[in-house]
């Protein structure tokens, strides 16, 4: 789901089609699997530690925004 968004640019209906679930589950899904990743990036020193300037949204948003214009 993560790839059929991110790499082949897939539309949230799309993929929920696709799934079988709705579209609020596949945005839940992908919100959380980007979490996952900054994570496991942070632990490995790729990214640096949240210091508490950002929220993080403004790129969360973008995303999102991309997403729902397809």
């Amino acid at each position: 789901m993560f790839v059929l968004f991110h790499e082949q640019g897939q539309p949230y209906e799309e993929i929920a089609q696709v799934m079988d679930r709705p579209v609020g589950t596949i945005k839940t899904w992908l919100h959380r699997a980007r979490l996952e990743i900054l994570e496991r990036l942070r632990r490995r020193g790729m990214v640096p530690p949240e210091d508490g300037t950002g929220d993080g949204e403004a790129d969360h948003a973008e995303t999102e925004a991309r997403g729902s214009k397809r």
